[in-house]
């Protein structure tokens, strides 16, 4: 994917950086990671690019506080628990000509221009 936006399309936040991306008539390929979830390998690329550890990804606020989860440093069980759990990851997330970044908040992604 060169130009794309990772999306949940019922996030407010999703939706706000999608519709900035489109007023800049910005053309990117839009991937709902609630119905095509990234695999372990798209994730780690995807951190890579962002240089950032897996942990990084994850909506903490989201976790479950009974829920049993690997500590910040275990990258490979936080990509697995974000391959699994595909709702824990962070969003937007936006790339768009070589660049790319969490789009919170949304008007982040003007910066991309």
């Amino acid at each position: 994917m060169d130009n794309f936006i990772i999306f949940n399309p019922k996030c407010s936040k999703s939706r706000a950086a999608l519709s900035l991306l489109q007023e800049n008539g910005t053309i990117i390929e839009l991937r709902d990671y609630l119905t095509h979830p990234l695999s372990h390998e798209e994730l780690k690329a995807l951190t890579l690019t962002l240089d950032l550890r897996p942990y990084a990804l994850v909506r903490v606020n989201d976790l479950a506080v009974d829920d049993v989860y690997p500590q910040p440093e275990d990258d490979e069980g936080w990509l697995s628990v974000l391959n699994k759990n595909p709702r824990l990851l962070q969003r937007p997330i936006v790339g768009y000509n070589g660049k790319v970044m969490i789009a919170r908040p949304p008007e982040m992604v003007l910066d991309l221009f």
